[in-house]
């Protein structure tokens, strides 16, 4: 018969005659078989076992190898694995019974990704006693021109290493996808690094692991890799029974991490985030997640940040189901903050009375043609006389008031600022020896019965105090001195319900003030609701006519 086909480059003499085992065992000692014949098994060690395969047989050559692809019979043929867009892990030989300790094979299985397959991980249970490592190719390797994709398809690790050992390492990855990773719930516990990626999709993950994200050079000891920086990591639908680490140890930079409709339950833990490092840590976002059940803070950063632009965390409509603080002892420590339609559990106490105002304006959004309408403000009039500074003089003779005349214990005056609408500021300065000094903020009366809040923004300038609280209404917020540093946005929104027609003055109190405490006052205000937006225009009754 005449040669009929192509398969792997190989002539295939006898194209009607399929030539077909039950195993590769079975394959590998058929003397009959010749070069150019094509072969089928219908399992790898039984038939069925899902190893199902073809190949086509052909002439030994130098530097050849038995190995899953390519499996010797006798002294003079090869039976090479016939290969399309992607290779199965049961074809390679990898038994996936939940028994056989599968740590080597599974590393040689991964390091396929240097060829142009996808690689495909078929349904069972692979345990493993050590690191799997993962090496992609980066921009620019040869061959990189597209995504590269690595799917679990009901595959789950079973990783029974050490105790917080690393269970994976990928690494040196551009423009992969990887879709289903599972790590089972009664592995060890353990860490999925993630060292030198970008634009990487990470999707429909269900591990019992940390991930952390990272570009320590230390990990991949022994290793060749490409670039340490990292970028633009996309968790697509992630369910992590662990924590997420962020940990630029280097200049490199890990910026753009997104984890969108993901559950990070850190149970047992005592961050949900761990942020660690000096090095720019900018566009940490989470959208519609739930970040939930440690024991001390959702966010833990380590060190004070410095290099490269620092770093900014964003959320965007989550849940924060811990009723602990947001940060590990209310410090951001130079991280960006800012959350817009978050959710907290009922009687929580982590509500964030005081927060940068350059964070709080970066969180508002007020209009826009076709702006949703929980985007919108409830109220946006300042009902605090005066409250923009926009009136330079005394308005009342009451010392007690923050716009009043001097005192035995305030002295007043109006100061150049551009941190004011109106370009000045209240100066205050206490003369007093009370432990606690307090002025009022004058407002007009309630125009109904409704829900108000109180605002003050405000820096001291000298001296100290404990804690500043704004007291509205018989509610009152304290926020303490190491939350105070710089320009400060202080709120009270504890659902304070005035009649109308009824006082809506409120006072701030300078917590244990030392008697050289002097402070600039750049705005004070009261609105409906529970929305404050600075330099909201005032009421016209809380306007005052100059002369």
């Amino acid at each position: 018969m005449a040669d009929f086909t192509i398969l792997n480059g190989y002539t295939v003499k006898d194209p009607n005659a399929l030539h077909t085992y039950d195993t590769v065992a079975d394959l590998k000692t058929d003397t009959k078989l010749k070069a150019g014949y094509h072969a089928k098994t219908k399992g790898y060690y039984s038939a069925n076992d899902g190893g199902s395969a073809e190949y086509i047989i052909r002439e030994k050559l130098q530097g050849d190898v038995d190995t899953p692809l390519t499996h010797f019979i006798g002294e003079d043929l090869i039976a090479e694995l016939i290969i399309t867009k992607e290779i199965h892990s049961k074809v390679y030989g990898i038994k996936g019974d939940g028994e056989t300790d599968e740590t080597q094979i599974l590393n040689h299985f991964f390091g396929l990704l240097q060829s142009s397959y996808n690689l495909v991980i078929d349904p069972g249970v692979y345990k493993t006693t050590d690191t799997i490592f993962i090496k992609g190719t980066w921009r620019q390797d040869a061959g990189n021109n597209g995504t590269r994709k690595i799917k679990f398809d009901h595959a789950t690790i079973n990783y029974q290493g050490d105790a917080s050992g690393k269970s994976i390492v990928i690494y040196n990855m551009f423009k992969y996808s990887i879709d289903g990773l599972c790590v089972a719930r009664d592995s060890i516990a353990n860490i999925i690094e993630m060292v030198g990626c970008w634009h990487v999709d990470c999707n429909r993950w269900d591990v019992k692991s940390t991930i952390k994200l990272s570009n320590d050079s230390s990990t991949l000891d022994g290793l060749t890799y490409a670039s340490l920086a990292v970028e633009y990591i996309q968790f697509n639908n992630l369910f992590c029974l662990g924590q997420i680490i962020i940990s630029p140890i280097t200049t490199s930079f890990i910026n753009c991490i997104n984890f969108n409709n993901s559950i990070i339950f850190a149970q047992g833990y005592d961050y949900v985030v761990v942020l660690e490092g000096t090095t720019s840590k900018q566009e940490i976002n989470f959208y519609n997640s739930d970040l939930s059940y440690s024991t001390k803070s959702v966010f833990n950063v380590t060190d004070e940040q410095t290099l490269n632009g620092k770093g900014s965390i964003n959320c965007i409509g989550c849940y924060f189901d811990s009723n602990i603080s947001i940060f590990n002892n209310d410090n951001k420590k130079g991280m960006e903050f800012n959350t817009l339609f978050g959710m907290f559990p009922a009687l929580s106490n982590n509500e964030i009375v005081n927060i940068s105002y350059k964070d709080f304006i970066k969180n508002m959004n007020l209009g826009g043609f076709g702006q949703f309408g929980f985007n919108l403000p409830l109220s946006n009039i300042n009902y605090a006389i005066n409250g923009d500074l926009s009136y330079q003089t005394n308005q009342s003779e009451n010392a007690s008031y923050l716009m009043g005349a001097n005192s035995a214990v305030w002295t007043k005056t109006y100061e150049d600022s551009n941190l004011s609408i109106n370009g000045k500021c209240r100066h205050i300065k206490w003369l007093g020896s009370s432990e606690n000094a307090s002025i009022i903020a004058e407002c007009i009366t309630a125009p109904r019965t409704d829900i108000y809040s109180a605002y003050a923004r405000l820096k001291i300038t000298a001296g100290s105090c404990t804690g500043i609280q704004i007291s509205f209404g018989g509610s009152y917020v304290t926020v303490d001195s190491s939350k105070i540093s710089g320009e400060c946005l202080i709120v009270n929104s504890k659902n304070v319900q005035v009649s109308e027609n009824g006082s809506l003055n409120f006072s701030i109190i300078f917590m244990g003030a030392s008697s050289d405490l002097e402070a600039d006052i750049y705005e004070v205000g009261v609105t409906e609701g529970k929305l404050i937006i600075p330099n909201m225009p005032l009421h016209a009754n809380a306007k005052i006519s100059e002369g």
